[in-house]
């Protein structure tokens, strides 16, 4: 099974900022914890969720509760303790997967979609939003030592090797210690590049190919 690294594919090394150097494990800790609060709350568990959220009783609201995220109003909810926080992350893995499944008008905003650690917990949710939910299944990683893989769908050889020219070309956009979904990517590819440019519409459409519910393969 071929996999890229940094060193093989001739990848740009990566900022000094998202790298670990020997003896660094503090800086590593502390880079690790940044990724982490920059996540949603569909993209943690629901444990990490807890960790971050609060509720407080409410009156007046026809609810029994609010959930705070990070200081902010999430959502209200119908009980307190650990069924409230549970509602309220539920919930919002809930919405997020249904701004995915096709079934919402086209000009509302989708957020990341959630992460498999969100959605262990949830398997009617999988049920429920088959399309939304089979799209966490592909995508690209690179581990700490800064091996890149990547599992994807692809029916035909031609488009399995596209990808791994996609790989090669934009897998910089990929963080150490880090997995995104292929629409992730996509999204990060038409941040940083011209998307009318050939290339880097080939590269887009490679992706969303990939991102198939149709049998996959691991590359």
């Amino acid at each position: 099974m071929p996999v890229y690294s940094d060193k093989e594919s001739g990848l740009p090394p990566l900022p000094v900022g998202n790298t670990f150097p020997a003896g660094a494990c503090a800086m590593g800790i502390f880079v690790q914890e940044q990724v982490m609060q920059s996540k949603q709350p569909q993209q943690l568990s629901f444990e990490a969720f807890c960790q971050r959220a609060t509720i407080q009783m409410v009156t007046n609201r026809g609810r029994t509760a609010a959930v705070y995220f990070d200081g902010d109003l999430l959502r209200y909810v119908d009980a307190i303790g650990q069924r409230g926080l549970r509602q309220a992350h539920k919930g919002q893995v809930s919405n997020v997967l249904y701004l995915h499944s096709g079934l919402a008008p086209s000009d509302m905003a989708r957020p990341a979609l959630p992460t498999p650690d969100a959605l262990a917990d949830y398997p009617d949710l999988i049920s429920k939003f088959p399309i939304a939910a089979s799209l966490l299944g592909f995508f690209v990683e690179r581990n700490h030592l800064g091996v890149l893989s990547a599992r994807y769908c692809f029916p035909s050889d031609e488009e399995q090797k596209t990808l791994q020219h996609v790989m090669e070309a934009y897998g910089f956009l990929v963080e150490r210690n880090e997995r995104v979904s292929l629409l992730e990517l996509v999204d990060r590819i038409s941040s940083h590049c011209d998307v009318t440019d050939p290339r880097n519409r080939v590269a887009v459409e490679a992706l969303r190919s990939g991102a198939g519910v149709s049998k996959y393969i691991t590359h």
